[in-house]
């Protein structure tokens, strides 16, 4: 019998919360996996093929309602609406924001479900949801990038030995690499232009992203160790991505950072970029 902890939701069935789900299911890191979507058709269509991917196994897929997703041990809000061509940042920022508030209207999370945000932008949204749905920051993760990954990979490819502990913090806009050397050329080799290309291509990346979800929801249910989240920062006062020490209980402990004078400059740049952006689109 699957307990409360073994229980994901995820909010928002279309290409990413579906690719989650899959990856969920492929790799039995959940028992049950509940997915809500307002759209009923891309709902029972997804919970369907989800269904044919997990049997044999002992994993439960169903559709549900947000009274019941606020019910599970983990709740991924996956939904949000892509940028429009012609929209400004600040009005794309406010559909989202303001879908956000919507859905966390419909939620009554307690106090020790955890919450994985995935709608971009990721930074703004995930501080949004924290205070809508008045819980600990600690318990509110957001997932965005795989650009530390990526970083490291490339930095163990050249030989640096301090490859396996650097990582890449701030934010999309605003990204930092934060290491004992000034390598930041490497970002620009792994951030925007790879997710440029994957997205011109097919519209967007979600396999890696839904792998890297995974990842940090086993850790959730049954571990304890670092990942690379945008989680609430106290003396930046919002979101950006750092690396966290993770358990069941959310962000168990911020990993200290020996930033250069140069990094520390510009994650607060990434970090006030935020702040003007959601206070604009409030």
């Amino acid at each position: 019998m699957p307990t409360l902890e073994d229980r994901v939701a995820i909010i928002g069935a279309g290409t990413l919360g579906a690719t989650v789900a899959y990856t969920l299911i492929a790799r039995q890191i959940a028992y049950e996996i509940l997915m809500v979507d307002m759209s009923t058709d891309i709902l029972q269509a997804q919970v369907a093929d989800l269904r044919e991917a997990a049997l044999g196994s002992s994993i439960t897929v169903r559709s549900g309602t947000f009274k019941e997703a606020s019910q599970m041990g983990v709740v991924v809000l996956a939904a949000s609406s892509p940028r429009r061509h012609d929209e400004s940042r600040w009005d794309w920022i406010r559909r989202n924001k303001q879908l956000m508030g919507a859905i966390s209207h419909q939620l009554s999370i307690p106090a020790d479900t955890i919450v994985i945000v995935l709608s971009e932008p990721v930074d703004i949204l995930t501080h949004h949801v924290q205070i809508h749905l008045g819980l600990r920051p600690e318990q509110v993760l957001g997932v965005n990038s795989l650009a530390s990954q990526r970083v490291c990979a490339l930095l163990a490819d050249e030989g640096y030995p301090f490859a396996s502990k650097t990582y890449v913090v701030g934010t999309p806009e605003v990204p930092v690499l934060a290491c004992p050397e000034n390598v930041q050329r490497y970002v620009d080799l792994v951030t925007h232009p790879r997710f440029q290309q994957i997205t011109a291509a097919k519209g967007g990346a979600v396999y890696g992203l839904a792998w890297q979800v995974a990842d940090l929801i086993h850790t959730v249910l049954h571990d304890n160790r670092i990942h690379v989240c945008s989680v609430y920062v106290k003396h930046l006062d919002t979101c950006v991505t750092v690396p966290v020490v993770i358990d069941h209980s959310g962000v168990k402990e911020h990993v200290a950072l020996a930033l250069l004078p140069d990094q520390e400059k510009r994650l607060k740049q990434a970090a006030e970029q935020n702040t003007q952006d959601d206070l604009a689109t409030e």
